[in-house]
């Protein structure tokens, strides 16, 4: 039987104020969401992971799939061929299924739930910490609903950004964009 950790923030000025949001019900999930992503930007790598060309090339293999399987065959294809096994990718793998059957397109409601999802991953790396007397948090339930309105924030704000990449210059100045309106 496996086991996984874990592995909390680091103990960042930007990593300090997100929990600040964990603790202080005062603090609207909102500023949350932003606090996240201006602290996400700090680790390293990860801002140009998420601009990188695989991510643009699994954004492609998504917008021209007609179907789920064809959207998983070729985000994997595109990763195994980048050779990239970072965070980013995974979630780029993860977000292609729920990507379909949505009402906007697949490859518009990939980066949305890209988007979504890296958030739910980061919140969720000190968030539960706060479950309890000395947190923000009553109880699990609760949680659960401060991360649907953090990843459904974050989602609305990644729709408002209308560019359509078609090249991986293109997408990386998404990526950019997307990250100056989240992170506020």
């Amino acid at each position: 039987m496996g086991t996984s950790v874990n592995q909390p923030s680091p103990r960042t000025t930007g990593w300090t104020a997100v929990a600040a949001g964990y603790v202080h019900k005062e603090i609207s999930p909102e500023r949350v969401a932003t606090e996240v992503w201006r602290a996400a930007q700090s680790e390293p790598g990860f801002v140009d992971a998420l601009a990188s060309p695989v991510l643009f090339d699994c954004y492609k293999a998504v917008r021209a799939a007609t179907t789920i399987d064809d959207a998983m065959d070729a985000v994997n294809g595109a990763i195994l061929k980048s050779g990239n096994s970072s965070v980013v990718v995974e979630f780029a793998k993860r977000a292609a299924p729920s990507a379909f059957g949505a009402s906007t397109p697949a490859h518009l409601s990939w980066r949305t739930n890209l988007f979504s999802q890296l958030t739910d991953y980061f919140v969720s790396r000190d968030a539960p910490g706060y479950v309890g007397p000395n947190g923000r948090f009553a109880n699990v339930g609760e949680l659960a609903a401060f991360k649907k309105t953090l990843r459904q924030h974050v989602a609305a704000t990644v729709r408002g950004v209308a560019t359509d990449p078609t090249t991986p210059k293109q997408w990386a100045d998404f990526v950019r964009t997307t990250l100056k309106k989240v992170a506020g």
